[in-house]
């Protein structure tokens, strides 16, 4: 069976890519409309997206990104949110110690992954450290795992629902590698925090000194 990505590259190759936002040929977002898209607003003091999730351009590519198999879009959002990063943490004061961060991407369920081929949260978090060069980010995603296989959280609209759609989702591994340390969550969106604030309890219960999280949108 042709994987998702696999079978993008085929018909890329077959049909040129045009930009979601001006139709443009070779890039599937340009540069000036990604420029065009506008910042996210204020999402928590802790949780940083990049991006306006309602600009149609970037829910279409988000989309794409998720389902449609675009695994190349990682290396886009994930610059986005490098940038991100960058502005936030330079006048933070909450982070302490060697200077590290231990970056985890919120992960998929053995299953979810298997249909899709990639986790694009984990995608992203490679770009970043890649960005980062050595010593400044460091990739784990063997801590933060998912446990439980859970409803999309985009499907739900009760915001209750969406809380109790995540307990018990996600357990920490390898713990002893996270105490005292200072970790940074990928994900490419954020809508209620349920996800995210899931993610960070665990995290937090399992020793990480402080936890704040980025994504591409909101």
């Amino acid at each position: 069976m042709i994987s998702k990505v696999i079978w993008r590259k085929i018909i890329d190759f077959i049909f040129p890519k045009r930009c979601l936002g001006c139709g443009k040929n070779e890039e599937i977002l340009c540069f000036s409309c990604l420029n065009g898209i506008p910042k996210a607003g204020w999402a928590g003091d802790k949780i940083h997206p990049a991006l306006d999730y309602r600009d149609d351009k970037l829910k279409k590519a988000l989309w794409l990104f998720k389902y449609g198999g675009y695994a190349s879009f990682a290396d886009i959002f994930g610059e986005i949110i490098y940038d991100k990063i960058l502005e936030e943490i330079a006048d933070m004061k909450i982070f302490a110690g060697d200077g590290k961060f231990i970056v985890i991407p919120i992960p998929l369920s053995p299953a979810k992954l298997k249909k899709r081929g990639f986790n694009q949260s984990e995608l992203m978090a490679r770009k970043i450290c890649e960005l980062g060069g050595e010593g400044l980010f460091v990739l784990r995603n063997d801590i933060l795992i998912k446990v439980k296989e859970t409803e999309s959280q985009m499907s739900i609209r009760q915001k209750e629902k969406r809380l109790r759609n995540l307990v018990g989702a996600f357990a920490v591994k390898n713990g002893a590698d996270l105490r005292g340390g200072n970790v940074i969550i990928i994900d490419d969106i954020i809508t209620t925090g349920a996800t995210i604030n899931e993610a960070t309890r665990v995290l937090k219960e399992a020793g990480a000194r402080e936890v704040i999280a980025f994504t591409v949108a909101h």
